[in-house]
């Protein structure tokens, strides 16, 4: 019976490395896609502001195309 414990043993613990590689893996490209989903924001709120400071320089003004976001009745916050 020895035999089995040690070859369950070694199965249990390479299933378990798998998993902590597997977690590793999907932790990394949770942060990588938060980080380009940042970025790209960020990007566009940059770009949003040129485009302001452009309209504005223009003579144009800069809050006629704001878009105020106002909050429905039935949204409910998580």
């Amino acid at each position: 019976m020895p035999v089995d414990d040690a070859h369950l043993m070694v199965v249990i613990m390479a299933v378990l490395a798998g998993c902590g590689i597997f977690l590793r893996l999907v932790g990394k490209e949770k942060n990588r896609r938060e980080r380009y989903l940042r970025q790209r924001l960020e990007d566009k709120i940059l770009e949003l502001k040129k485009q302001a400071e452009q309209k504005s320089d223009n003579g144009a003004d800069p809050t006629a195309n704001t878009i105020i976001a106002q909050p429905t009745a039935d949204y409910k916050t998580p």
